[in-house]
């Protein structure tokens, strides 16, 4: 990735060649197959490659539009396209693994219903995820009450543009309450000061890098904040 990222993008910029846009592709197929591969998701059989396809597409995409919206001041600038993409293709491919994980085969239904019948939501993997996560996003939640102060609220700014905000709160909304911190509070535009944007980016790589240090001692959750 250093290489890649140092060799078009070292401020955030995003591909200008063809050649670079080819290589940041290939980059991000290679890095979401790592996943999607050791997933075993039975919707997933002989789709994999569709589901790479889609994500690599996905984070790219999600990536230009943060990029316009950095651009407008609207916010947080971004550090690398290239960490971008890879980030929101990576989560994208998590997030219909989890949806597609939760779907249950109907064999007994006719096949000519099968369109309309095949996958139903089984209602106890949903739970079951809630479980599994709740631990993990309360952990990352107390590491990101420990960081210190300028660099957590530029962290908590970040979080707060990549958050839809929805009336029932996510689970890492639910956590970082659990520890005194409302996420809503931090959706606020970014000063068009250069000066004060320069430091907000300055700040916001450090609580990450925090942030990614603190999860390295622990595997359960560095996959959630890689």
């Amino acid at each position: 990735m250093v290489s890649l990222v140092s060799s078009f993008d070292p401020k955030g910029r995003q591909p200008k060649s063809e050649q670079e846009w080819h290589e940041l592709l290939q980059k991000l197929q290679r890095k979401v197959s790592h996943y999607v591969n050791s997933w075993d998701v039975p919707y997933w059989a002989g789709k994999k490659a569709d589901i790479v396809e889609d994500s690599t597409q996905e984070g790219i995409l999600r990536s230009l539009i943060h990029a316009k919206k950095a651009d407008q001041g609207l916010v947080p600038p971004i550090l690398s396209f290239s960490a971008l993409s890879t980030v929101a293709s990576i989560n994208y491919a998590r997030d219909a693994r989890r949806k597609d994980a939760r779907l249950l085969c109907l064999p007994d239904i006719p096949e000519s219903y099968m369109w309309t019948y095949q996958w139903v939501v089984d209602p106890s993997e949903i739970a079951i995820e809630a479980v599994i996560l709740v631990p993990i996003f309360t952990e990352i939640a107390r590491i990101i009450s420990t960081i210190p102060c300028k660099q957590k609220r530029a962290l908590l700014i970040d979080l707060a543009h990549l958050t839809h905000f929805d009336p029932q709160p996510t689970l890492i909304e639910m956590a970082l309450s659990d520890v005194g911190i409302h996420l809503h509070e931090y959706y606020v535009p970014l000063s068009s000061d250069p000066r004060l944007r320069k430091q907000h980016s300055s700040n916001l790589s450090t609580a990450y890098s925090h942030l990614r240090a603190e999860a390295r001692k622990q595997p359960s959750i560095l996959e959630f904040v890689a």
